[in-house]
């Protein structure tokens, strides 16, 4: 039977894989963090610091929204 648990990570690592898979999705649909941001309501600042430290849900859900794709798609648990 395969082993189908996600490995565990810091907050610090998962943040820093959210904001990669972001910055991906941005740049695939010719927007950037500014754009996300203001979406959202939040700074860049406040973002590009949750990317360095740890992104809350409600975060991963906005993003995903204006995205337009899943909340694992960002957090890296599935490749759809």
């Amino acid at each position: 039977m395969p082993n189908n648990t996600v490995p565990l990570r810091s907050p610090e690592e998962a943040a820093s894989i959210i904001g990669k898979n972001i910055r991906a999705l941005l740049a695939d649909q010719g927007r950037d963090l500014e754009w996300l941001a203001n979406e959202i309501g939040i700074s860049v600042h406040s973002m590009l610091k949750a990317f360095a430290e740890r992104v809350e849900m409600w975060m991963i859900f906005d993003a995903s929204f204006y995205l337009g794709v899943a909340p694992d798609v960002l957090t890296g648990a599935t490749d759809a």
